[in-house]
Formats: C-alpha cells, structure tokens, sequence
C-alpha cells in the first residue's frame, strides 16, 4: 500500500557561494549544507541559489510490506553552476528486548518523563472492543484488581433455553486492559468467572463474578535502545537537538545514551542499478535483520562511467560514503531523483515493534570549481580507485 498524501517540501543551504581570500593568501572554498528529518513514527542559499526538493508522505503507522513515497532531487535556482552530493545519518529506537514481551504481577503506570530503559507495555486495542455495542463494561461486577486498579473489563455473552438438553446455555467471552493513560491501555490476561448461573435474556453487566484471579500485565522489560549511524563526513544532528523543519529530536547522549563524540562515519550500501533496494544500516546493526530499504532511482556504478561528464546521475562512493551528482547543476536545471520511496520489507517481524526510524538527509553544494573539489578547505576528496574515477568525471562536468 503506497500512501499518496504527497507534499513536496524545499529545504535550503542558507547562505551564498564563493571564494574566500584568507590573509594568507590562501582560498578557502565554501561548502553549505542542510539537513532533513524524515522520520517514520533532507540546499538553499541565502539568495535560493540551490534547493534539494524532496516529496516525502510520511507514515502514521508504517506497516511490513508497504512503501512510503520519499523522492530526493536538487534544483539550482540561483546563477552560479554548482556540484552537489548526498548522504546520511540514521537514528533507530528499538526495543531491547526485541519485542519478546514479559508477563508480570504489576501494572504499568504512566510516568511524565520516563527514562529511556523504563518497561514499555505492550500496547492494546482496547478501542476494538469499547466501540462495539456488543461488548459491554463489566469492570465494576469484577473485582480482584486491586485498589486503584485502572484494569477495565469487557464482556459480551448471552443465555439462552436449549430444549433437548432442557438446560440453560451461556456463552461468555471476555478481555482485560489497563487504561495506564487516557486512550492508552497496556495488554491484560486474566482469569475472569461467572459465580451464579444466569437467568434466560439477562444481559453480561448485570451477572455476577468470582473475582478475577491469574492476572498478567505484559511489558517490554528493558525499554528502548537507539542505534545512531552516520554514513559520511562530519556528524550534523548526531548529537544535537532540536527542531528541523517541524520534527522535534534529540539525539544527544542524554536523550539516546550514544556518546556521538567518537561515532565516526561508516559508509553503507552502494547502490548501483536504478528501482533497486538498498539497506540502510540502523536496523541491520542493531536487530541483525535488514527490513528498511531505501528505493533508488537514477543510479550507476563504475563501470558506467565514461569521463564525459554528461552523466545525469548518481553514484555512490563507498571510499568516503557520500552519492555524487555526475553532472554540473546549471542555474534553474535539477537533478535526476536519487530516490523515490523507503520501503518496510514484508519479511519484518516482533523486533521492529514500536520502532522509530529517522533517516536524515545531509546535501551540500560547493561551486563547480575543480580545486574545490580535492582541497581541504573544499570536499577534500581523497585519490582511492573510485574517488579517482569520480573526479574524472566531475572535472569533466565543469568543463562542459
């Protein structure tokens, strides 16, 4: 199922290109670069010179086997040629215990500020049964829960006369959650017992019960883990926080237990055929299992490469873990798509239950400048087989 709330949203660089003289006599090239939190519960300069456009539908409630619509591409609307790359920082909150769940004698009660390791409950869909007609309250007939107890009990069952055994009939289904917080209800067993027989047409609320015994409330003992990564370069929002174009985070140590400060860059998948899928690395790290890919769209590899620099594509470079655009961005003309969807494999199972994943997508631009590219104070881009390779290409695209 494809969700096709589509909106297309501009992030900008904000600020503008060019050359610094140092008093040294040195250049320094001025790269720019904003990020985008897409989260599943990313360049402008100060003129507009370039814009990464991005159509992202993010999901509610994202569910195995769906794809979310996510297309990446970058405008140059200002006046100067610019070279653009791409690439990512992850952050992925999971359960430590996997979604395996735990029976205990406690219920879970609601905390203002819990800590990232409380027990999480397993949550219920209590609304199934309240909304229905058929399912009436019986949490006031059934007692055994406690004082202060916030279990709610629904029942639904009837008695009715069966002649060729001359003998009442009752039938009696019934659930148990805990209303930890309004519109919130944690996982419930128990064991819930009609104590005298009930009359032909009387109705479940009006029935009398033993008191409930063998209760169970489930949790997630352990609570949440974050599993942080960054693909290329220095870390942007990996340990800040704040609020990036509308999605609140907190990626710092306090808020993810991750100490960023020695959290180098690990370059990830390498894509190279267009409307494949490509894993990304949170989950695979941290849940040994690889359910969110990112779709591809206008990819190559190396062999592709013809030093032209006609190439309206993009390539990743596994060596530094940033995609380069292979063409120079001229004023008003916009890249091919370097994506077009993240998707949740069908295969998913318990372990990505209650997960959020962040993928932030860092863009910069430097003007199309050949020594920009290998300088130190520009991309700084290093002399391995395919940095080499890309270069060439890249050198040629400013030619053009």
């Amino acid at each position: 199922m494809k969700m096709n709330n589509k909106k297309k949203k501009v992030l900008g660089l904000g600020a503008a290109f060019g050359v610094v003289a140092a008093l040294s006599g040195t250049f320094a090239w001025i790269t720019y670069g904003d990020q985008r939190v897409n989260r599943v519960s990313a360049s402008q300069l100060a003129d507009g010179s370039v814009q990464l456009v991005e159509n992202w539908t993010p999901p509610t409630n994202w569910i195995p086997g769906t794809s979310t619509t996510k297309e990446v591409q970058v405008t140059n609307t200002g006046e100067a040629p610019v070279l653009v790359r791409i690439s990512y920082e992850e952050a992925l909150k999971s359960l430590v215990s996997k979604g395996n769940s735990e029976a205990v004698d406690t219920a879970y009660g609601a905390k203002s500020t819990p800590a990232l390791t409380d027990a999480v409950p397993v949550n219920f869909n209590a609304d199934s049964y309240k909304n229905k007609a058929e399912w009436k309250d019986i949490t006031a007939k059934v007692k055994g829960f406690g004082e202060n107890s916030k279990v709610k009990v629904f029942a639904t069952g009837s008695v009715t006369y069966d002649p060729a055994t001359s003998s009442n009939k009752v039938s009696f289904e019934y659930v148990a959650f805990n209303e930890y917080e309004t519109g919130k209800y944690q996982k419930v067993t128990a064991d819930v017992s009609i104590k005298e027989d009930p009359a032909v047409g009387s109705s479940v609320e009006n029935w009398i019960y033993n008191d409930a015994t063998n209760i169970k409330y489930y949790q997630y003992s352990g609570g949440y883990q974050y599993t942080l990564k960054n693909w290329a370069g220095n870390k942007d929002l990996l340990g800040t926080a704040g609020v990036r174009y509308g999605v609140n985070f907190d990626y710092t140590k306090e808020g993810t237990g991750v100490d960023t400060t020695s959290l180098a860059a690990t370059p990830g998948q390498a894509p190279t055929t267009p409307n494949t899928l490509g894993n990304v690395l949170a989950d695979t790290e941290a849940l040994g299992s690889s359910s969110i890919k990112i779709k591809y769209a206008s990819v190559t590899d190396n062999a592709s490469l013809t030093g032209t620099g006609t190439l309206k594509k993009w390539i990743y470079n596994p060596e530094d873990g940033y995609f380069y655009y292979l063409s120079k961005v001229n004023s008003g003309d916009t890249t091919e798509q370097i994506m077009s969807s993240l998707n949740f494999d069908s295969e998913a199972d318990e372990k990505y239950t209650n997960m959020t994943y962040d993928l932030i997508v860092k863009s910069e631009a430097i003007q199309a400048v050949g020594e920009a590219l290998t300088d130190t104070s520009g991309w700084g881009m290093g002399n391995g087989e395919t940095t080499t390779k890309i270069l060439t290409e890249l050198n040629a695209a400013i030619s053009k």
